[in-house]
């Protein structure tokens, strides 16, 4: 492997790593919100939301990468590949790699950025739990 997939595959190993450890710190948070105040969990589903927004214009950048990627492979790539490999054209080869690492790169930034909408989610769910438990105990 290239010493860029090498670091490509520690940098993503690293992402998987942290995405795990916040699943599951997600998935601990959501089981103890239920004996927590209202005022908690929106304090936390701000901080959140403020992450997520702060991401927002790396997230669009990756949907745009990922899109140009699929634009390219349909327009060039599918059907000239095996004639580059037949010509020994390492250069377009090459370019083909990079936009293709470029785009599995973009892609764990959405899947990353989507387990960020996902926590959201989640604490918008614990408010409107509280909120109908806070109902129900009313009447």
């Amino acid at each position: 492997m290239s010493a860029q997939i090498d670091k490509f595959c520690d940098d993503l190993r690293q992402k998987l790593n942290s995405l795990d450890h916040r699943i599951t710190a997600l998935k601990a948070e959501a089981e103890g919100k239920a004996h927590e105040s209202k005022e908690a969990v929106k304090a936390l589903l701000g901080a959140v939301q403020k992450r997520v927004d702060s991401h927002r214009a790396a997230i669009e950048a990756a949907k745009a990468k990922a899109d140009a990627w699929a634009r390219e492979k349909k327009a060039n790539f599918d059907g000239k590949v095996g004639e580059w490999k037949k010509k020994g054209d390492v250069q377009l080869l090459d370019a083909r790699a990079e936009l293709a690492e470029t785009y599995a790169v973009a892609m764990f930034e959405l899947a990353v950025a989507a387990a960020d909408e996902a926590e959201v989610a989640l604490l918008e769910a614990s408010l409107a739990r509280l909120d109908a438990k806070a109902a129900a105990g009313a009447h």
